[in-house]
């Protein structure tokens, strides 16, 4: 854990006083023990874990209720927004909402999904609730401003050690720099 650790000292001189003020900062484990690092750490993961399985879980059911609708009525849905090629896009929507979602859940590819999926929501933005105001009540872009900040926070941090990212790195080297 990196913290900041601050010093000051003081000195009197004859007739005045003279305040000297040394800051030492040091970036470090200054005061926290490998034992609350270990702990803080698990704890970042827990939270990491709990945020990814959260998130996810709304994609999917998200993609999984385009699919529900069906490929023809989501297609209509995309062509009724002017999104570009509907038939495209909205094929790549629920791709991306059912396969990033599971991704998130699993801790799978966790950087790659998260990014497609705050893409996937700047679209929804740029497409739909733009022009809305914020709040949801009003068609806004709260909920998809949310959920794509959210996932991109994920894609930055990483899937943490309870997730399927950490144990492919650990047995591909070469995924180690993607995935954590």
């Amino acid at each position: 854990m990196n913290i900041w650790c601050i010093r000051l000292r003081s000195a009197r001189t004859v007739g005045s006083f003279q305040f000297m003020h040394e800051v030492n900062t040091s970036l470090g484990n200054a005061i926290s023990t490998s034992g609350a690092s270990a702990q803080s750490s698990v704890v970042r993961d827990l939270a990491v874990l709990v945020a990814r399985i959260g998130i996810g879980v709304i994609f999917l059911a998200h993609g999984l209720q385009k699919l529900d609708n069906g490929y023809a009525a989501t297609k209509a849905m995309f062509t009724t927004i002017d999104a570009p090629v509907p038939a495209v896009t909205s094929l790549l929507a629920i791709v991306i909402e059912v396969g990033g979602g599971a991704a998130l859940i699993l801790g799978l590819l966790t950087p790659l999904a998260g990014i497609a999926l705050a893409l996937n929501m700047l679209g929804a933005y740029l497409l739909v609730h733009m022009d809305s105001g914020l709040y949801v009540k009003d068609g806004g872009y709260e909920f998809v401003l949310a959920l794509g900040v959210a996932s991109l926070l994920i894609a930055a941090v990483g899937a943490g050690r309870f997730s399927l990212d950490a144990i492919l790195a650990d047995k591909v080297p070469a995924l180690s720099r993607v995935l954590r």
